[in-house]
């Protein structure tokens, strides 16, 4: 198990298994926000399908947790 942190105005600290997809990430994240949120790493927009393994995300990192622009 990891853990990881993303910031709005408060810090908020989260664990997770490696195997969690990120669209359940970003379901867990937007319990705070109404607004639909988009997690970037690394200068990355991560893909909905894909497990935060697959992207080497490690403790001491960090992600951020946007609100996506409505079209």
């Amino acid at each position: 198990m990891s853990s990881m942190f993303y910031e709005t105005i408060n810090t908020v600290y989260i664990s997770f298994m490696p195997c969690l997809v990120v669209v359940d990430l970003v379901l867990l994240l937007q319990s705070d926000c109404k607004d639909k949120l988009r997690i970037h790493f690394e200068g990355k927009i991560l893909d909905d399908a894909k497990t935060l393994a697959e992207y080497n995300m490690e403790e001491s990192k960090f992600v951020v947790a946007m609100v996506a622009k409505v079209r």
